[in-house]
């Protein structure tokens, strides 16, 4: 009930909305300036809105506020200014809250690289039929840094065939 606006971002990000009644994004660029104007918020304000089915299995969307988002920023930037996290491989969807905070927002605070995967499965993320891409790109672009569940460090291990220790530059995975 505190959502004010929504906009849609389409798959084109300059195409029209694909909801009835609800602008696109680029509805919402068009006749705007080059250059941002800062908006201050409070720290209440709906910042952000993740869905989850939880530990209930349903699905519902929580909101966080702006000083949650804030808080967690401000607390977790300071432990990944290391050169452990200079390059972070990407395996979740943008959709995922760890996403959110460590593939988008502190690398942007940072002003380190993330390696996004082009998955062929969004449910998995790994492409079954060729493990070796994960692998490949781990290599090609020097990734430091890798934010998984369990399951996927256990899945990495299962496909390093030919992959050579001295090789992984993985310093930090989480």
């Amino acid at each position: 009930p505190r959502v004010k606006q929504l906009w849609i971002l389409p798959v084109d990000p300059e195409g029209a909305s694909t909801v009835k009644g609800f602008p696109s994004l680029a509805d919402l660029m068009k006749g705007q300036p080059e250059r941002f104007t800062i908006r201050h918020f409070e720290r209440e304000d709906p910042a952000l809105v993740i869905y989850t089915s939880g530990s209930t299995g349903k699905q519902k969307g929580l909101e966080i506020s702006a000083g949650a988002v804030t808080e967690v920023i401000a607390l977790t930037v300071p432990l990944f200014e290391i050169d452990h996290c200079r390059v972070r491989l990407s395996i979740f969807t943008m959709e995922c809250m760890m996403s959110q905070l460590f593939l988008i927002l502190q690398p942007v605070f940072l002003g380190q690289s993330v390696v996004y995967l082009e998955c062929e499965n969004p449910e998995t993320l790994i492409d079954a039929r060729n493990p070796g891409v994960v692998w490949q790109s781990i290599l090609d672009h020097g990734a430091t840094f890798i934010v998984a569940v369990p399951s996927f460090y256990r899945w990495l291990l299962d496909h390093a065939e030919g992959v050579e220790k001295e090789q992984v530059p993985l310093k930090l995975c989480i």
